[in-house]
Order: C-alpha cells, then structure tokens, then sequence
C-alpha cells in the first residue's frame, strides 16, 4: 500500500475515521477469534465433524437470507447507530460463549443459537459500516481510507484465527473473554466517532 500523496488525503489525519478504523480493526478480530475457538470447543464436545460445518452455515446464512433488508437499513438508519448496536449485541453473544464455557456443556444447542445471532449482528454491521466510510473522510481520502478497511480485514482474516487458537489453548474463556474485551473497545471507538452527517433521506431517519 503507497503513501498517499498529500496529508488531506491520508484518511489517518481524520480522526473519526481512525476511530472508525480502530474499531471494525478490534471487531473483526474478536469474530475470528471466537470462530475458532467456538469451532474447537463444539468438536471437544461432540467429536462430530458435521458440527463444524453447522457452525460455518449458521454463521453465512443471515447475512444470506437478510441481504436485502441489511442494505436498506444501512441507507435508510444512522450507520453509526446500527454499527453500535450490532458491536453490543455482538458483546452479548461474546458473554453468552463465557457463560456457556463455564457451564461445562454436555450439548453443544446453544452455541448454534448465539452464532445465528452473531451472524445476523455482522449481516447489519458490515454493510453500515462499509456505506460509513465515505461520510468521514473528503473524497481525496477515501480510496485511502479503503486500501487500510481491506488491510485490517486481511489481518484480522490471518492473525484472528492464531489468536483464537493460542487463546483456546490456554482456555475458553480466555478465548472468548479476549473477544469480549476487543468488542468493548470498538464499542468505544464507535462512540468517540461522534456526529456523523448523512447524505439524503438517511439524514431524516434515525435509529
């Protein structure tokens, strides 16, 4: 990834977008770290390698079956208020995988049901969040300001999985009280995001 060629349009020098930044950075690497460790943990349990396909398909298909209905809330609803609600929902899932740990499972029915509702927090998160970005930055920034969204991604994508993996390995709830905490943090930087105008009819309607 170049330097961009002047500071108006490195998206970093825009405060709210390093927020912004920060904060899909901290979610999408408590995802996969709780991905993993759900993935390990749920085979423990049952030694039934179905269960590992159950938990992908869970977690694809809100996002499958409410394309339509997340793209229309992410135009018509304040994305930074459906980004922060999805972040505390995906907060409540993170505690409910603590719980769940704590509880030494025998079956493993509750963890596909905070998976669904895990998935369809991301189905809402990631098309707000994606729409978001050009309302924080100048237009000169904004290929900048997507260059580093798809750098976070590709590294939370490869070290995620190593973190849930060596965090598992200590315990569950070392695992999923880590994703907890990366999730309150983007809670955090959501907030200190602040104001953040909207173009057209989404400027009327508020969530």
């Amino acid at each position: 990834m170049s330097a961009p060629d002047s500071p108006s349009s490195n998206a970093l020098r825009h405060p709210s977008f390093v927020f912004y930044w920060l904060s899909l950075w901290a979610a999408g690497f408590a995802v996969q770290i709780m991905s993993v460790s759900v993935g390990w943990q749920v085979y423990d349990i049952t030694r039934d390698p179905l269960d590992l396909g159950l938990i992908g398909l869970v977690q694809f298909m809100p996002p499958l079956l409410l394309v339509l209905v997340t793209g229309l809330a992410a135009d018509k609803f304040n994305r930074r208020g459906i980004m922060g609600l999805c972040l505390a929902v995906e907060a409540v899932c993170a505690l409910g995988l603590v719980a769940f740990t704590l509880s030494h499972p025998t079956a493993v029915w509750p963890v596909f049901g905070i998976l669904a509702v895990l998935g369809t927090a991301r189905a809402f998160l990631n098309p707000a969040a994606d729409a978001l970005a050009p309302n924080l930055l100048p237009r000169q920034a904004i290929a900048h300001g997507i260059s580093l969204n798809s750098m976070s991604w590709q590294i939370a994508n490869i070290l995620g999985p190593v973190a849930g993996g060596l965090l598992f390995g200590i315990s569950g709830e070392a695992a999923y009280g880590t994703a907890l905490g990366l999730i309150g943090l983007a809670v955090v930087m959501v907030v200190l995001i602040g104001r953040v105008p909207q173009p057209n009819h989404a400027e009327q309607t508020t969530l």
